[in-house]
């Protein structure tokens, strides 16, 4: 707006001639420039919104199914572990139909159809791991020993463990 006043300064008469062509070529392009910028900052946002190479991210766990075939309210505790069940070790136990868990400090107590675990996630590659489980067929009985001290015993068929789980699990 100040180029025709520079333009006298600076050549006189001539000078506000080409300071008047300087502010109405500022005036058309200015906003033009600012339009271009807007339509380029929303195809780019478009554009990484369609990215078909970014990851989507669950918002929450996946629904668990269980095998009575009864479709049941969301629970988020089952999704989890249902969750944690197909992805430990890869997907070794996802032939289990997932009963309960529990977590106890950095480790989970996994009950499932056909077993129970001890699993962590790995140090280093931060996936689900076993740290020990048993079949249900290997356990001749499962004893609660003592409601205070959430002692549990599994008496296996040859030997047995003696494990604390709070009871919570098989309500």
């Amino acid at each position: 707006m100040t180029q025709p006043i520079d333009g006298i300064r600076e050549d006189g008469f001539e000078g506000l001639f080409k300071g008047v062509g300087k502010g109405v070529v500022g005036f058309v392009a200015q906003p033009a420039t600012g339009i271009i910028d807007l339509a380029s900052g929303s195809l780019n946002a478009l554009k990484r919104a369609v990215d078909v190479n970014q990851e989507a991210h669950k918002m929450r766990p996946s629904r668990h199914f269980s095998l009575d075939t009864v479709l049941h309210a969301y629970n988020r505790q089952k999704a989890t572990g249902y969750t944690i069940l197909k992805e430990l070790e890869q997907g070794k136990f996802s032939s289990d139909d997932y009963v309960s868990h529990l977590v106890l400090g950095h480790h989970l107590v996994m009950i499932t159809s056909m077993r129970v675990m001890m699993v962590k996630k790995g140090m280093i590659s931060n996936h689900w791991e076993c740290d020990w489980m048993e079949e249900w067929s290997n356990l001749e009985n499962v004893i609660v020993v003592s409601e205070r001290n959430h002692e549990v015993k599994l008496i296996l068929k040859v030997s047995q463990i003696l494990v604390y789980i709070p009871f919570s699990i098989f309500h």
